[in-house]
């Protein structure tokens, strides 16, 4: 049982003490020591040795070190340490105590995950409950944030994504296979006072019955890897069968017109397009799809990666590696893709659609999510006759931005690059009647007239320039780099 009247008094305590972003960030000196992995230890001991309430729970719950009994008691006063351990946040070590889990903290949550390194001597445990890590950000970054009745976090961990949800959600159902996770989940749940999320174990969807939801989110354990042990990494699923599950089975949960987004690993297999080979995964789901490639890693570096991610021990380090190609070799694997499926259901003719993901991506992208999937609506039901008709315009949060050199008494534009700011911030180079044309994009006059007098301007045949200028707008309009008026 989780004691959720005592974790609410633990915020208390923690609120107190300015334990939040700022109070954290000022207390450490900065973020600019995450590069030196173990070895910041060190400069993050001297720079909370003042003693401070704030600087003794830095220590306990962000470096991980035990810290003496009476210092323990001073910081959480007006409660007594063994509150906080009967909570499931602190145990006894020797003369004081440590933390028995890591606290975050994030944009006014709290939450509580397992420690990702605090004994380099011994590898993650198989029940290991996931920090707030970068893919769990990724994933928060570009989640639709609308006003939902349901909303479901599918392989919750520590409930991240389901405490995210409960801001715009009327209830919210987090779902976990990992008791440790759900434990760990319901712990965050009354730390951050909320009474609008439910936590439930099981596998899948199994936990979720045949209720109805208008968002779905998960960061599943997709790693395609032959060892399962690490649950928050890998299932037992041959290659990316978890992700292909989910993605067959997510339609009948959805509400009509409800969102499904999870973050992806998927094979690229000599012989077919990865594009072709995702688009099965929705034959007949009733979706629109759009998926976004963040990147393709060779099956070696995904391998180091992962592989390192799970162990400290070099000595299994090169056993581990030949299994892992073995594995790569038996399926057919070339490459591993990462990205993230969006998937939004609707009656009619669907479609589906693959782009590489922009450079940046703003912290809060899920509107653009929204606004590309009603731009791709657009372009569905336009062919070329209807999109002349169509009045476009150029964003406010769209600019052009030119390098010029010097030649002799004048400058001479060298490239040119589109560039959107803020959310999914797609850019691209343009050429001279590019810019031309999105110069006159003011929504005032149809595209048709635009083109006809951009045609007569340059002195070109508009019949023949008319399809390449027309697959040139499609393009500017899917990146959300021009829209309808």
């Amino acid at each position: 049982m989780v004691d959720a009247d005592g974790l609410r008094r633990v915020r208390d305590v923690l609120d107190a003490a300015g334990y939040d972003d700022r109070g954290i960030l000022d207390a450490l000196g900065g973020d600019e020591l995450g590069s030196l992995g173990d070895r910041r230890v060190a400069p993050l001991l001297r720079r909370t040795a003042g003693g401070s309430i704030l600087e003794t729970l830095a220590r306990l719950f962000i470096i991980g070190i035990e810290v003496d009994a009476a210092a323990v008691s001073r910081a959480v006063a007006p409660m007594d340490p063994t509150g906080w351990v009967s909570c499931g946040l602190l145990e006894a070590s020797g003369d004081g105590y440590r933390a028995a889990v890591s606290l975050r903290a994030y944009q006014g949550l709290v939450v509580a995950s397992d420690f990702a390194r605090r004994d380099p001597t011994r590898g993650l445990a198989p029940d290991h409950v996931m920090g707030i890590s970068q893919s769990s950000l990724s994933l928060d970054a570009l989640t639709v944030r609308r006003p939902v009745g349901a909303a479901l976090d599918l392989g919750t961990g520590g409930g991240f994504q389901a405490l995210l949800a409960a801001r715009h959600a009327d209830r919210v159902v987090a779902v976990d296979a990992n008791p440790r996770a759900v434990r760990l989940a319901r712990m965050n749940v009354a730390l951050n006072r909320l009474d609008n999320v439910e936590c439930r174990g099981g596998d899948m969807f199994e936990p979720a019955a045949d209720e109805p939801f208008d968002l779905i989110v998960s960061n599943p354990p997709f790693i395609i890897s032959p060892d399962s042990t690490h649950q928050f990494l890998s299932t037992p699923l041959p290659g990316d069968a978890l992700c292909e599950s989910l993605a067959r089975a997510a339609p009948a949960h959805l509400s009509d017109g409800g969102w499904c987004q999870f973050l992806c690993n998927w094979i690229v297999a000599g012989g077919q397009a990865w594009e072709e080979r995702l688009a099965g995964w929705f034959d007949g789901a009733g979706c629109d799809v759009w998926v976004m490639r963040r990147s393709t890693s060779a099956v070696d570096e995904y391998a180091c990666e992962w592989i390192e991610t799970a162990t400290d021990e070099p000595s299994e380090f090169s056993a581990r590696f030949g299994e892992w190609m073995s594995y790569f070799t038996d399926l057919g694997v070339e490459a591993v893709g990462f990205g993230l499926v969006t998937m939004r259901r609707r009656h009619g003719d669907n479609w589906f659609r693959t782009d590489d993901a922009p450079d940046v991506i703003g912290i809060a992208a899920g509107d653009d999510v929204v606004r590309l999937f009603a731009l791709t609506d657009v372009l569905a039901t336009h062919d070329d006759d209807d999109l002349l008709a169509v009045r476009l315009r150029l964003p406010a949060e769209v600019h052009l931005v030119q390098e010029s050199t010097r030649a002799r008494d004048r400058w001479e534009v060298e490239s040119s690059l589109l560039r959107r700011d803020g959310g999914l911030a797609y850019a691209g180079t343009i050429d001279p009647i590019g810019s031309a044309l999105l110069a006159r994009c003011d929504g005032a006059r149809p595209l048709g007239v635009l083109l006809d007098d951009l045609a007569t301007e340059v002195g070109v045949d508009r019949a023949e320039a008319i399809a390449g200028w027309l697959a040139t707008v499609r393009r500017l309009v899917e990146a959300g780099l021009l829209q309808p008026a």
